[in-house]
């Protein structure tokens, strides 16, 4: 079974796990890094990516939006040189080839939740370019942080109304909404089941 596919499976039914449990807790965690949310689904997606992301860059939860009273769920940066790369790693390295935003959903998110998600990332991408203006330092589009909004399933209408396709060089189950918006679906019920997810 793949990864994405156990963790959906396991996220809907944290309210019977122990989030203090070793076997949820990633590798480093010293309980200092995550605060402890009332929403068991919220505290185990955020612990789950944690321990996944880490061996390929720096990890944050419940990062502050610069200058909003927001927070990302999950905010990573790259590691120059990802200690791990494996097959089984495989999809989140490529997620992770840039800064980005991961916003899990138990539940797939209503229109509303979708743009709170970009309105997030907006404000990211504004204080990543006045960083890049203060410094001096140009940058491309590509280099732009991106959004992941992870859902258990994303229906025809949710995906359309915000422009979302599919890619050919990306799997089944992964959607884009258009370019300039830096931002994908990725609905879980939808992946293939291999290694790589």
């Amino acid at each position: 079974m793949s990864e994405l596919i156990m963790m959906l499976d396991t996220l809907n039914t944290t309210d019977k796990l122990s989030l203090r449990s070793p076997s949820i807790v990633p590798l480093g965690y010293t309980g200092d890094r995550i605060s402890m949310s009332k929403n068991p689904f919220d505290q185990f997606a955020k612990q789950f990516f944690e321990a996944f992301l880490t061996p390929l860059g720096e990890v944050r939860t419940n990062f502050e939006v610069p200058g909003e009273p927001k927070f990302i769920d999950i905010w990573f940066t790259p590691s120059p040189q990802p200690s791990i790369i494996t097959e089984k790693w495989e999809l989140f390295a490529k997620i992770a080839t840039l800064p980005c935003l991961l916003e899990p959903f138990r539940n797939q998110p209503n229109y509303s939740e979708v743009r709170s998600c970009l309105s997030k990332l907006f404000h990211v991408i504004d204080d990543f370019q006045r960083q890049a203006k203060r410094d001096d330092k140009a940058f491309t589009e590509d280099e732009l942080p991106q959004l992941w909004i992870i859902t258990p399933s994303a229906s025809d209408d949710l995906l359309s109304t915000f422009g979302a396709f599919a890619r050919e060089d990306w799997l089944t189950g992964i959607y884009f909404l258009p370019t300039g918006l830096r931002t994908a679906i990725i609905a879980i019920n939808k992946l293939p089941r291999t290694p790589e997810t």
